[in-house]
C-alpha cells in the first residue's frame, strides 16, 4: 500500500499508453481539438454538420431522385437506349381522376388530423406550463 500522493500501483515506467492515451497526446490531434473548439460559433457549426449532412444525403437525396425519375418517358432505362425527359407523367396525373381524387382526399385528410392534434395538444401544453411543478412536469410527458 502506497502513502497518498506517492507511486500507485502498476504506473512504473514500463506501462505504455492505450491507443486513445497517444492519441490525445498526440500533437496534430490536440491543435485540431483547439482549432475547432476555439470559439462557441465553430462548435456550433461542428455539432450542427452532421445533421446537416444526413438530412442532404438521406432526405434531400432520394428525393431529387424520384424527380430525375419521374421526368423520364421509361424507368428503368433498357441498355442501349438514350434516357428522353418529359413531362407526361406529370399530366397524366392531374389529367386523370384516378390519380389526383386520391392524393387530394390524403391531403385533406392530413390538413384534418393535424387541425384536430393541434385542437387537442395546445390545451394540454397550456395545462403542463401553468399547473404541474417542474419536479413532476418529465412524469406528466412520459405519461402522455
Amino acid at each position: 500500500m502506497s502513502a497518498p500522493g506517492g507511486p500507485s500501483r502498476g504506473a512504473g515506467p514500463d506501462v505504455k499508453p492505450t491507443f486513445w492515451g497517444r492519441l490525445v497526446g498526440w500533437t496534430p490531434y490536440r491543435s485540431f481539438v483547439g482549432f475547432v473548439g476555439a470559439t462557441p460559433r465553430r462548435q456550433l457549426l461542428i455539432l450542427a454538420a452532421f445533421p446537416i449532412f444526413w438530412v442532404l444525403t438521406q432526405h434531400l437525396g432520394p428525393m431529387l431522385q424520384m424527380v430525375s425519375v419521374s421526368l423520364t418517358d421509361s424507368y428503368p432505362v433498357a441498355p442501349g437506349t438514350e434516357t428522353h425527359l418529359t413531362f407526361e407523367h406529370y399530366l397524366n396525373f392531374f389529367a386523370d381522376r384516378i390519380f389526383w381524387m386520391p392524393f387530394f382526399r390524403t391531403l385533406i385528410f392530413a390538413f384534418v388530423f393535424t387541425f384536430c392534434t393541434l385542437i387537442l395538444t395546445y390545451p394540454v401544453a397550456y395545462f403542463l406550463a401553468r399547473h404541474v411543478s417542474r419536479e413532476n412536469r418529465m412524469l406528466m410527458l412520459l405519461l402522455l
